[in-house]
């Protein structure tokens, strides 16, 4: 069964809240864009919660899913990618090799990195280069 898509409303912004908080255990990355809510684009299963969103598709935006396959809808539904491309996270081999064959090409490799303690995010997700 695919995801299917739709702008946001306002209350969804609790359960995209969730799901960033199950994927990083914290809530401020989602607290960062919560300013943005008019822009998130959250992915539902047919009949059941959502479960992934999105900014925008792009470095500066910043993509979470409970599973691979919620990023590849929100990656695939995007109608551009702001400044020509996104990050994707090298360790999520699936995804990366989706993209791969799916046209998109490695035009910039970089390492994610954090300051401080850092914990391996639960799900899928595409980095920002904002947090």
């Amino acid at each position: 069964m695919s995801l299917t898509l739709r702008p946001s409303k306002p209350e969804d912004a609790a359960m995209c809240g969730v799901i960033c908080y199950e994927a990083f255990k914290t809530s401020t990355i989602f607290h960062r864009t919560i300013r943005h809510l008019r822009l998130l684009w959250p992915a539902w299963r047919s009949g059941c919660r959502i479960r992934g969103y999105a900014t925008v598709i792009s470095a500066a935006g910043h993509a979470v899913g409970e599973t691979t396959e919620a990023v590849q809808a929100l990656i695939g539904a995007a109608p551009t990618f702001e400044r020509g491309g996104f990050l994707v996270p090298w360790r999520n081999g699936e995804l990366f090799r989706w993209c791969l064959s799916t046209g998109f090409r490695v035009a910039v490799p970089q390492t994610l990195m954090s300051q401080g303690f850092s914990q391996e995010p639960v799900g899928a997700f595409l980095p920002s280069v904002l947090y």
